[in-house]
Order: C-alpha cells, then sequence, then structure tokens
C-alpha cells in the first residue's frame, strides 16, 4: 500500500496528521518495523498518531534513530514518561 512504501523510502518520517479514527497510533510496532533503519521521526501534529510505548521500544532498539516530538497523547507530558530522559529524543514545546 501507499504508506508501506513512503515508510520504506524515507529517511525521516513527519507527521502532521489530524486526530481521527483512521490516525490513531497509525505509527506502532508493525509500521515502524517497514521503515528504513535508522529513521528520523518529527511528529507535530496530533499525539494520538503514535503508539508511544512501540517508539519507545523502537528507539531503544535503534530501529528509529530520533524523534522530535511537539505533542502528545496525554498533555502535558507526565514527567516520568520516558520520552524525558531518551537521548535520542528532542521535545518541543508546542507552543507555534
Amino acid at each position: 500500500e501507499g504508506l508501506d512504501i513512503v515508510l520504506a523510502q524515507s529517511d525521516i518520517l513527519v507527521l502532521l496528521l489530524p486526530d481521527t479514527p483512521e490516525t490513531h497510533h497509525i505509527i506502532h510496532r508493525e509500521t515502524l518495523s517497514k521503515c528504513k533503519p535508522g529513521v528520523k521521526l518529527i511528529n507535530v501534529g496530533r499525539g494520538s498518531a503514535i503508539q508511544e510505548d512501540d517508539l519507545l521500544e523502537a528507539l531503544h532498539s535503534g530501529m528509529v534513530g530520533g524523534a522530535t516530538l511537539d505533542v502528545f497523547q496525554q498533555e502535558p507530558l507526565p514527567r516520568d514518561h520516558g520520552f524525558w530522559n531518551h537521548p535520542n529524543v528532542l521535545i518541543t514545546p508546542h507552543i507555534a
């Protein structure tokens, strides 16, 4: 399908998706496994697009090389969330 082609070819994946039933957790373990190894992910759309535990797992394994995140499933992001201390995650303040 079209998404699979984009995932397999992209060095950087930028998410600008709305929050809809079709986009809820569109990025999860299976879709991340179809990405190029070390892909960079940027999400400035809606936090619901990413299954956060799956992204953390992919970051820890190196499947995803880095993530820049402006939105989250829960906002504000809880202080104990794994994204805060991950060396390959950049969190932006969502003030634009």
